[in-house]
This record gives structure tokens, sequence and C-alpha cells, in this order.
């Protein structure tokens, strides 16, 4: 209105004044949004960060149980063993017949017990 050049009294300078004044107040809260924003974002970031990086220390440290924690019970290399031969052959022996200690016992012959030689070639 103090713009127009047109002089209307003071009345009209004092809306200009409280105009003024609010538009102030405008700019300042816009400021401090967009501050509050940027910590926002800020703050998601490094939330984002910590997870990454605890999942990567999780993933590269060997789970040793630290003083005063209870261990887990993994099963042993021979358990694990045992388990995947289980897996390829899942029926015991038949009734009656045992089970053989030694692959090469069960079979009959003058090499009873033995197992054949070995072919020749390059060494392991």
């Amino acid at each position: 209105m103090a713009l127009t050049g047109a002089s209307l009294g003071a009345g009209t300078t004092l809306v200009t004044i409280a105009l003024l004044a609010n538009l102030v107040a405008l700019a300042v809260a816009v400021a401090e949004l967009r501050e509050a924003q940027q910590h926002a974002a800020q703050a998601a970031a490094a939330r984002a960060a910590a997870t990454h990086l605890h999942a990567a220390t999780a993933q590269a440290r060997p789970r040793v149980p630290r003083p005063g924690q209870a261990t887990d019970r993994q099963p042993s290399q021979g358990a694990a063993t045992v388990a995947l031969a289980r897996r390829d052959f899942p029926r015991p022996p038949a009734p009656g017949r045992p089970a053989a200690a030694d692959p090469g016992a069960s079979r009959g012959g003058p090499h009873q017990g033995q197992l054949p030689p070995r072919r020749a070639g390059p060494g392991r």
C-alpha cells in the first residue's frame, strides 16, 4: 500500500507494518523448518549408516562368546559328518545283518578285509 505512492493515512501505515512483521515471521519459520528438515535427513542417514555398519561387523566378526555369556551349542564336525552320511543312507541295515565297520570287510575271497590296490597315477 505504501508502495503505490498514495498516502492514505495512519491506519494504513499500521496495517502495512503488521503485514511486514508477519512476512518476516513467515520467513523465519520457513528457515527453521528447512533447518529441522536437514537435521532429520542427517539423522536418518546416520541411522542407516549405523545399521549398515552393525550388520557388516556382525558378519565379519566370528561368533565368540563374551565372558559371562552363555555359549550356543553347535554340532561338532563328527556329528555333521554322521548327519551327512545318514542323508545318503536313510535306512538302517536289514534285520539280522550287522552293519559292517570296515567297507572291505563284507567282501569274500582271499583279500577279505583289505582294500584293492590303488591305481598308479599322480600323487595328491
